[in-house]
């Protein structure tokens, strides 16, 4: 039964030229079908939902993914496209992707750390927000997690990057 009704979808999809994700087999049932894609610290690169990409950022000052500036997590998003025939405006626009990260507060001195008591919580303070458009690399900082899932959140809906007016730009890329 299971066989017969994905048949009949992917038969549907043709009829209709709409397309759709089989997440069992890791299947584009629609060429040209735009997928989001992300990337998080363990390396784990998998396409996403909305709430799978709400999920990683509202864990991603969790102490169990990351404390400090050499081990941090972060998360980057981007955008992929199924089928072929990609034109220069398509490879462009692959090119494109959005990043955050933590910004953890500074360590203390060797000896802060040897001589206190107990070991303290991990300390955010904001996060950092890079875009890749192809060109450049721009970042800013948001203060709060509310404004950086708003942010991933409009990217994802909208498949387009930010406004950038104002950001830096970083001098990479």
């Amino acid at each position: 039964v299971a066989e017969e009704a994905h048949q009949k979808a992917k038969a549907l999809a043709k009829t209709y030229n709409i397309g759709f994700y089989d997440r069992q087999t890791g299947d584009f049932n629609c060429p040209g079908l735009t997928v989001a894609k992300l990337r998080n610290e363990q390396g784990k690169e998998y396409y996403i939902t909305r709430s799978e990409l709400k999920q990683e950022l509202n864990t991603i000052d969790s102490s169990a993914r990351g404390t400090s500036h050499r081990d941090n997590a972060f998360v980057i998003m981007w955008f992929e496209q199924s089928g072929t025939g990609e034109t220069e405006t398509d490879a462009a626009e692959s090119s494109e992707f959005m990043q955050c990260t933590p910004n953890y507060e500074k360590p203390k001195s060797i000896f802060q750390k040897l001589f206190s008591a107990k070991a303290e919580p991990v300390t955010i303070d904001g996060y950092t927000v890079e875009v890749g458009t192809g060109v450049k690399l721009l970042e800013t900082h948001v203060s709060d997690k509310q404004q950086l899932v708003e942010l991933f959140l409009t990217y994802y809906e909208s498949r387009r990057l930010p406004d950038v007016t104002g950001w830096e730009d970083t001098g990479i890329l």
